[in-house]
């Protein structure tokens, strides 16, 4: 494994067209996952090579450390001893998250918090864990950073004591010495030894593993809650676990493993290929959370859940992520446009780019099969819940593909992979769904973007004033709408809030209650309930409290329809379709000194401007 010398001339890679059409399909196998991990582990080896080569011209930049020579010999042995170990640690995800983050560290297009030479001394922590494993003895100096020394794939040492805020805000050297699964470090005039790396010691942490065997694929993970590597891509923040919750997490994992496995076994032996770690979250105010890097293939940070079902459907959508990251990185799927971020997507607060919405489609219609599985299984338990969530990701999934294919910016391979992607949903996409929960998820679609279009379009300013003189002048409105500017506003937050409620209905947990005052929660409740005319008239007492409230346009669009009332279809069109104009249409009447308006006579007025 060759990361310094001469540059020998590059072999190209190339992805089967085979392969590519059934990555878009979702019909995942060990053997397309093993495609994609051998092309995500040539482009660490890049990352890692162009790395080493400015360490060893620019031998400064590593600072205190020193010239890179002992580790590269360091890790010359380990490979010679054990080329699996060293194979290992580069194939770890947190080695890519590193690798490309430290790249573009050193092209000045992102930043640390360390010192440049303490976050590059990572590499010299990695190459250690890899002779570690390999049996190889050493010494070598690595970085302390906030009072700890982390060594990949293997643990972590605290080297500061609690409120010894010197050591944690200042990066140090400490020497770690190693000989068979003996380690010493030293630093100042104190040391930590670990007799063996797999238990915990005084000062040291080791790396949780959970390994889960099942005939259709071992589970087989890091549970990496040791390594802050993550939060320099917005993974985190994530924190320690405690004996109770680490064994939750393995107790939770093998349970939705064992379903994973039983249901879906040929997608068990795929993620038991493609992931090798994952990251522990804590929930933020209740909900929980996910992500996943483009950087990190094999990695998923996941919050805990509270059924296994939930838990396998997480895994589900982060494995998604990943594979479709490993196949953008050998071909664009789309043309880049200066202004990216303008994209409705049905499962986010703020206008996505592209790419973006490429990976929802991509992880929700696995989202979707996911569950349509899980309603074939027919377990009483969750039969009502799979129902739901089906319907709700093949609506999700459905929503971004439309507005994919209207972007006309995919490239050739973009379409065909798009396409396929949309013909693998014909399974799912003529299932039946009982007509109330149709009805229901449409209602949750229809809130979502109402509030979306509210929150982030801004209509035309001198057509909204026309219209104002229009109106007070009891004349036509304007026909027609210019088109509306998309500018993201950062306050837009908690636009599923009608789908969570929803959620919390369907599972049988207490439903939040029906709030008092006008704060629109409980026009939600009222709406979810089917009690139409109570939440028209909560609406309205939200409207009429004079509270900007972007949710209350299209709730009160919504109940206007389920209430059957024919009468006001325009305006209901008109809250629901284009609530962005109703909402400024609105505020400017009262800004020009008409704080008692008929909300409904404002929508009918305006609707008649509208072709939905």
């Amino acid at each position: 494994m060759a990361l310094e010398g001469s540059r020998p001339p590059l072999r190209l890679l190339e992805l089967p067209i085979s392969v590519f059409d059934q990555l878009a399909s979702g019909r995942l196998d060990r053997g397309v996952v093993r495609t994609i991990a051998d092309s995500e582990r040539s482009r660490r080896l890049l990352l890692l090579r162009y790395l080493v080569l400015r360490m060893t011209e620019e031998p400064e930049l590593l600072g205190p450390l020193g010239p890179p020579n002992a580790m590269l010999e360091l890790l010359r042995e380990a490979n010679a001893r054990d080329p699996l170990a060293v194979n290992r640690a580069v194939t770890y995800p947190h080695t890519g998250i590193w690798a490309a983050h430290a790249v573009r560290l050193l092209s000045d297009s992102a930043s640390a918090e360390e010192p440049t030479w303490a976050y590059l001394g990572w590499f010299n922590s990695l190459v250690a864990s890899a002779a570690l494993e390999a049996g190889v003895g050493f010494t070598l100096p690595l970085a302390v950073v906030h009072g700890r020394l982390v060594l990949p794939r293997v643990g972590r040492a605290e080297l500061s004591q609690p409120g010894d805020q010197s050591v944690i805000s200042t990066p140090s050297l400490a020497t770690l010495e190693v000989s068979s699964d003996h380690l010493r470090i030293h630093v100042d005039n104190a040391h930590i030894d670990v007799l063996d790396v797999r238990n915990a010691a005084p000062g040291w942490t080791p790396m949780p593993k959970v390994r889960v065997p099942h005939v259709d694929g071992t589970l087989d993970v890091a549970l990496d809650y040791v390594d802050e590597t993550p939060g320099y891509v917005g993974l985190g923040p994530h924190t320690d676990l405690s004996a109770e919750e680490l064994a939750s997490w393995r107790t939770d994992l093998a349970t939705a493993w064992l379903m994973l496995a039983t249901d879906y076994p040929t997608l068990a032996g795929a993620l038991a290929a493609g992931i090798s770690c994952l990251v522990p979250l804590p929930r933020r105010g209740g909900t929980h959370t996910a992500g996943s890097s483009a950087d990190g293939f094999g990695a998923a940070a996941i919050s805990p859940l509270e059924g296994a079902a939930d838990l396998a459907c997480a895994l589900v959508h982060e494995f998604r992520h990943s594979i479709l990251n490993g196949v953008i990185h050998l071909t664009p799927l789309h043309r880049v446009a200066l202004d990216e971020s303008t994209y409705y997507a049905p499962w986010r607060d703020d206008p996505r780019p592209l790419v973006g919405l490429i990976h929802g489609a991509y992880a929700f219609a696995g989202v979707t099969d996911f569950w349509r599985v899980q309603r074939l299984a027919r377990r009483q338990e969750t039969q009502q819940i799979a129902t739901f969530e089906f319907a709700v990701a093949r609506m999700q999934t459905q929503a971004a593909l439309e507005g994919i294919i209207q972007s006309g910016r995919l490239t050739a391979l973009g379409e065909r992979f798009v396409d396929l992607l949309s013909a693998g949903l014909d399974v799912s996409r003529f299932e039946h769904v009982p007509a109330d929960v149709q009805r229901l998820v449409q209602m949750i679609a229809s809130d979502h973007k109402s509030a979306w279009r509210v929150y982030h379009l801004q209509p035309n300013s001198d057509w909204i004033s026309e219209a104002a003189v229009r109106f007070l002048n009891r004349q036509d409105p304007p026909i027609g709408s210019p088109d509306v500017t998309v500018r993201p506003d950062r306050q837009a937050t908690d636009l599923d809030r009608l789908l969570q409620m929803a959620r919390e209905l369907v599972r049988r947990e207490p439903a939040s209650q029906a709030a008092t005052g006008p704060t629109g929660r409980a026009a939600e409740h009222l709406l979810l309930l089917g009690r139409y005319r109570e939440a028209t008239q909560a609406y309205l007492q939200v409207i009429d409290s004079g509270r900007h409230n972007p949710h209350v346009w299209g709730g009160l669009g919504l109940a206007l329809g389920a209430g059957g009332a024919h009468a006001v279809d325009i305006a209901q069109n008109a809250l629901i379709h284009h609530p962005e104009y109703v909402g400024a249409l609105f505020r400017r009447l009262r800004e020009q000194g008409r704080p008692r308006l008929d909300v409904l006579a404002v929508a009918r007025w305006l609707g008649r401007s509208f072709t939905v």
